[in-house]
């Protein structure tokens, strides 16, 4: 498959890379692909409640050139002892807004910040024990 097309002109082309280990950080990645052509970004996305590594990234060169080098020479390098990929983004970079909800738990309610409780006892059953009324 051919990279993406510019007419001729010199754009900046995002670069997906995935299956990074949660410990690589912008810096190594601008070292190893700033070989290849000068970097205009790197993103590193986390989850928006852990804060931890999602283990992907987004790397934008100045010109697509460069990004077409560092894909095909990088693509199955192995960093950290995992094997990357590395492909074309699609579509633009989300925002923390667009993060947050696309990574919310299902059954979040923003009003308790707690998922799928409805409060501490369920509307059908009541606080006391039931107790047979059997005659004496």
């Amino acid at each position: 498959r051919s990279g993406p097309r510019t007419g001729g002109r010199e754009e900046p082309i995002s670069l997906w890379i995935s299956n990074l280990h949660y410990d690589v950080r912008s810096e190594e990645l601008r070292r190893l692909f700033g070989r290849y052509g000068r970097i205009r970004d790197i993103y590193l996305p986390t989850d928006f409640y852990t804060k931890q590594p999602r283990g992907f990234g987004y790397l934008e060169f100045l010109d697509i050139r460069d990004a077409e080098q560092a894909r095909r020479a990088l693509h199955g390098y192995c960093l950290y002892g995992r094997e990357i990929s590395v492909m074309y983004a699609a579509g633009s970079r989300k925002s923390s807004d667009q993060m947050r909800t696309r990574d919310r738990p299902r059954g979040y309610s923003s009003r308790n910040r707690s998922p799928g409780r409805r409060g501490r006892y369920s509307p059908r059953r009541s606080r006391s024990p039931r107790r047979s009324r059997s005659p004496r």
